[in-house]
């Protein structure tokens, strides 16, 4: 015997939804609108984590193959009006946290925001669900009380500890992706290209000044020797750190130095 979602509980969804579409907020203060804000983001955190929930049971189920679709996303594309990547992302999520059913009913419940329990989910998809089963109790907790930036950092030292190699081996792999050019143009323009981990910006706060010279800190490679070797100082002579294709004065721009400015090399 099969099983139907009871349609009342949709219908009140969509009712619910219909009076806060229908609500006028003219008159309405501040403060609770910010109520409001953290009310309906949680209400939408839980929903993804339903929609999570149900896609697990549809993609192991071949819904979509019942339903004469070739594969989950390409049935999710017009069917939710997702873009591959968007519909892609969605199966994998729910593959992954399939097998983690702590971490989802956590985000069902309204206990832990659904940003921090994908953390678990890509921690789990890096090192494999069975490393991240053990300490499922463990991040659930953590994902119910931290903040997105804090779970992050918790779930980046979770992945160190259980795979180093799997880290490093990431760590060159992005290395080697980045690029960095600053070309001469007419007039005495300079035009700055590249691809880094983070990119320079005159507001960030890594920036730092010494001397008239502005210093961008930039991630860096970590070699297999000093595992200490997090950032690299990059110096650039001019009052002000220029963005990507910014028109500088003539002369600045040229003396840039290498990253890997530990001093060990590579075994």
């Amino acid at each position: 015997m099969e099983a139907f979602a009871i349609p009342d509980a949709r219908d009140r969804v969509n009712e619910a939804v219909d009076a806060l579409v229908d609500e006028s907020i003219d008159d309405v203060s501040t403060h609770a609108l910010g109520a409001d804000l953290i009310d309906i983001r949680r209400a939408i955190d839980r929903l993804e984590a339903e929609f999570v929930r149900r896609l697990h049971r549809f993609h192991r189920a071949h819904g979509a193959l019942a339903a004469g679709g070739v594969s989950t996303v390409s049935w999710l594309r017009p069917h939710c009006g997702m873009t591959v990547k968007a519909a892609a992302y969605r199966v994998h999520l729910a593959r992954t946290l399939g097998e983690l059913p702590a971490t989802l009913d956590s985000a069902r419940a309204g206990r832990a925001s659904f940003s921090n329990v994908t953390m678990i989910a890509h921690l789990a998809d890096d090192v494999g669900v069975e490393q991240v089963a053990p300490l499922e109790s463990i991040l659930v907790g953590a994902a119910e009380t931290l903040e997105p930036g804090a779970m992050r950092t918790l779930t980046q030292a979770t992945r160190l500890r259980l795979d180093p190699d799997g880290v490093l081996a990431d760590d060159n792999r992005a290395h080697e992706r980045r690029w960095f050019e600053c070309e001469q143009t007419y007039g005495g323009v300079f035009v700055l290209r590249g691809e880094t981990d983070v990119w320079f910006s005159p507001s960030s706060p890594s920036t730092r000044s010494h001397g008239g010279d502005v210093a961008y800190l930039a991630p860096s490679r970590i070699c297999s020797r000093c595992r200490k070797c997090r950032r690299a100082l990059v110096s650039h002579p001019s009052s002000h750190p220029p963005p990507p294709a910014a028109k500088t004065r003539r002369g600045a721009g040229q003396a840039w130095s290498g990253p890997d400015s530990c001093g060990h090399k590579e075994p």
